[in-house]
């Protein structure tokens, strides 16, 4: 499924190795529908985006394909063990590049239906 959410808060912890030579900034963001919010993980052009200021707080983000980590079976967005807010939340939504885009300013939250098939 396609879903649309909100940039709603920036934050940047280090310690991530991405090779043995060099260690890498990680950023991660909270994304929220208007209802609930989840972090999530960003791959090297994303992080890319944001530190040139592409995607920052506000934007909009038009997602699909992304993995959740920390939680194979799913997690209850109200579930007391779990909050976005923890900055050592162990459950986050991966999100590649090439499976997320800017969306339009004024469009809504939430998923969105798939218009068109692809051969």
């Amino acid at each position: 499924q396609v879903m649309r959410s909100r940039v709603s808060n920036t934050d940047s912890s280090s310690g991530l190795v991405s090779s043995p030579s060099r260690p890498q900034e990680v950023i991660k963001l909270e994304l929220t529908d208007g209802w609930y919010s989840v972090p999530a993980v960003l791959d090297s052009i994303l992080t890319s985006f944001v530190r040139r200021g592409k995607i920052r707080v506000g934007s909009k983000l038009l997602l699909s394909n992304a993995t959740l980590l920390g939680a194979e079976d799913g997690i209850d967005p109200l579930d007391s063990n779990y909050s976005s807010s923890r900055r050592d939340c162990p459950v986050a939504l991966r999100l590649v590049a090439n499976s997320t885009r800017l969306a339009n300013w004024d469009a809504k939250l939430g998923f969105v239906p798939v218009v068109g098939k692809i051969r």
